[in-house]
């Protein structure tokens, strides 16, 4: 994410991420790596993106067997459109 923040996005009307991942307790997002991430720290470097300012951000994050987000344990979409 930090190197699509830092991107010129001057000539772009938005941004949209993609992502496809498996999840854990609290909004973690985990990679190949194995690794956690918060959904908040994820996003933190767009937000701040000054190119992307006043335009909208579209993230797609499908997630599978994220507990704490759901009561049950099953795939989902969830939309998030952040204009900052």
């Amino acid at each position: 994410m930090f190197v699509a923040a830092d991107k010129d996005h001057s000539h772009y009307d938005c941004f949209v991420l993609a992502v496809l991942t498996h999840g854990g307790d609290g909004n973690v997002l985990f990679g190949v790596d194995g690794n956690g991430i918060a959904l908040e720290e994820l996003m933190a470097p767009i937000k701040q993106c000054r190119t992307l300012a006043g335009k909208p951000k579209i993230c797609v994050i499908q997630v599978n067997h994220l507990r704490g987000f759901l009561s049950a344990s099953t795939s989902f979409i969830l939309f998030q459109l952040v204009m900052v």
